[in-house]
């Protein structure tokens, strides 16, 4: 048999990109608590080869399978038709009873699509984001809508995402509000000491505050990553005492503006890539953060970091409304805008302003996550009604137990406003 590596395994979880990875990595071990390694599968279709590597060594996994079906310069259509066919092959000769996908990549929504049409249940981790905009993010936003559409259950990571997908009609028997799973991956590395490259950079800093950012969209290159950078010089040139750390993303998108606008500038440190626990602990470290990721948005919240969010749209409006994050686009004045109140709110500036900070708590769970989904998809496999993961208020931070009710935002995060 091809793929005899994968025929005693009932549970797939697929894993394409290195956010993919973080978040379905805590999901994995959770499943293999409760079934056994023997039962469960961590699959892969290679979309980011190299940077799920990086992931996986830190958390002592191995995949059991990658299709490693990416290619240079592939597009999006061609990576879609290649993951779509590859599945479909192997379904019609092993077929697993559920695939666990995660968020709103490209392999994410393909390998959920092929799963429905062959009949396999499909389990949507991370469900429910939306920025109501079907070009930013882009494709990422028709991804999870397609998956909302093709998924038996939905892991919503917070209330925000369980009313959206009750709003659109999904049956609220299959939402399961679990936190995010990647706030399980970040709060574990920051359980580690940080590494010597870690502390060579912390190092480089010397006395000034570390402003972290990351920069890789493709909605914000060309004309938009040369406003964002071109801001970036403005801002730090007018604050010497701060220092800019910023790992590369492997794409270069920002690889022009980067050189064009901060080459000479002494404040500024541009990196090669990091791996995903060194971004963790420099995260931990920095006065604010600026970025256009997802997930970064999620982690430095859950520290209480502000974040200045250099994206038109952003699907993870809880720490906005919380008032941990500024939502700035890509325009020059906005973005520098956007770093003054992330410089002027930060936690120190407001302790010594003698402003009291409230503990806060997370907006997106406490680090359980992934045993939460896997106790739901081991109970849902029993064909037992999941009772055990009603969590309560305290356990899920803001997050509210599961209902079926529509809740205005305000009661879901007025205690944090």
């Amino acid at each position: 048999m091809k793929y005899a590596t994968l025929s005693s395994k009932k549970i797939w979880v697929l894993i394409g990109t290195r956010p993919e990875a973080i978040k379905q990595i805590p999901v994995y071990k959770a499943l293999v608590e409760k079934f056994g390694k023997e039962a469960v599968a961590l699959v892969g279709t290679g979309q980011h080869h190299q940077l799920i590597d990086q992931v996986l060594v830190p958390f002592e996994t191995t995949m059991d399978f990658n299709f490693q079906l990416m290619l240079p310069q592939q597009t999006p259509t061609s990576l879609s038709a290649a993951i779509l066919a590859k599945l479909n092959d192997v379904f019609l000769e092993i077929k697993p009873d559920w695939i666990v996908v995660q968020g709103d990549t490209t392999s994410a929504a393909m390998a959920g699509y092929a799963a429905f049409l062959n009949h396999i249940k499909v389990v949507h981790n991370e469900a429910g984001l939306r920025s109501y905009d079907m070009h930013h993010p882009f494709p990422e936003e028709a991804n999870r809508r397609l998956l909302t559409t093709v998924s038996d259950v939905h892991m919503a990571p917070t209330t925000l995402a369980q009313d959206a997908l009750i709003q659109e009609g999904v049956n609220p028997k299959t939402i399961f509000l679990t936190g995010n799973s990647g706030i399980d991956s970040f709060l574990k590395m920051l359980e580690r000491q940080p590494s010597p490259r870690v502390e060579e950079l912390l190092t480089l800093a010397g006395d000034k505050k570390i402003v972290f950012m990351t920069a890789h969209r493709r909605e914000n290159q060309g004309e938009g990553m040369d406003q964002w950078f071109h801001a970036l010089r403005i801002f730090f040139q007018k604050n010497p005492h701060l220092y800019l750390l910023y790992p590369m993303h492997p794409n270069q998108l920002a690889l022009a503006a980067t050189k064009r606008y901060l080459s000479d500038l002494h404040n500024v440190c541009a990196i090669d890539p990091l791996g995903y626990e060194d971004c963790c602990h420099l995260i931990a470290h920095s006065l604010f953060v600026v970025t256009d990721s997802g997930g970064i948005q999620e982690e430095a919240a859950s520290l209480g970091k502000q974040v200045v969010v250099c994206r038109k749209k952003t699907e993870r409006m809880e720490a906005v409304h919380a008032g941990f994050a500024t939502l700035v686009g890509t325009d020059i004045e906005k973005i520098i805008s956007g770093m003054n109140w992330a410089l002027e709110n930060s936690r120190p500036r407001l302790q010594q302003k003698g402003v009291p900070i409230n503990h806060f708590q997370s907006l997106y769970g406490h680090g359980h996550s992934g045993k939460k989904i896997a106790e739901i998809i081991y109970e849902k496999s029993m064909m037992i009604a999941p009772t055990k993961v009603r969590q309560t208020t305290e356990e899920c931070g803001n997050m509210e137990p599961e209902r079926s009710v529509v809740v205005p935002l305000k009661h879901s995060y007025g205690h944090l406003l």
